[in-house]
């Protein structure tokens, strides 16, 4: 019987769990307009999935996906991902894993969404190319606007 690398790594879907609510706390998030249990909130409402990466028999992290009905086909959104092991670079493994559940759930792309610029780096060396950049502007508290400066509606 061959050997078994106790270390490899797995994704396996799971249920939400207190572990998954503690590490979504932990991945970098930048929205005024969105509370951070937006993963949790996502995927209790079924409108995204999670699994867990699995090592040594444990998570050691987790991927939360989505699949996007598009006029054109299906596509794999990676929502977030967290590992609890800072010191491995899992990019390419989940790149990986990414292409087998896109190709396995009859996907045509793979979208993510990222704050960190070495993800772009190693992601376009994977096969990404940009395919938009999306800024943002916060608001002040009270910014209202005169009443005489907006647009009228006339129905």
């Amino acid at each position: 019987m061959p050997a078994v690398d106790r270390n490899a790594l797995a994704l396996r879907l799971a249920e939400w769990a207190e572990r998954h609510t503690a590490w979504q706390y932990l991945i970098p998030f930048d929205s005024p307009a969105e509370t951070r249990d937006i993963l949790e909130r996502m995927v209790k409402a079924g409108e995204a999935k999670v699994c867990d990466i699995i090592r040594a028999e444990k998570p050691v992290g987790m991927l939360v996906f989505s699949v996007e009905e598009l006029t054109a086909g299906r596509e794999l959104v990676l929502v977030a991902a967290f590992s609890q092991n800072q010191e491995i670079d899992y990019t390419d493994l989940l790149s990986r894993f990414a292409d087998l559940l896109a190709s396995g759930l009859g996907c045509k792309s793979i979208r993510l969404h990222t704050l960190r610029p070495g993800l772009v780096r190693k992601a376009q060396a994977l096969g990404y190319s940009t395919a938009e950049i999306i800024l943002r502007k916060t608001l002040p508290p009270s910014c209202p606007l005169p009443a005489q400066n907006l647009p009228s509606q006339q129905t």
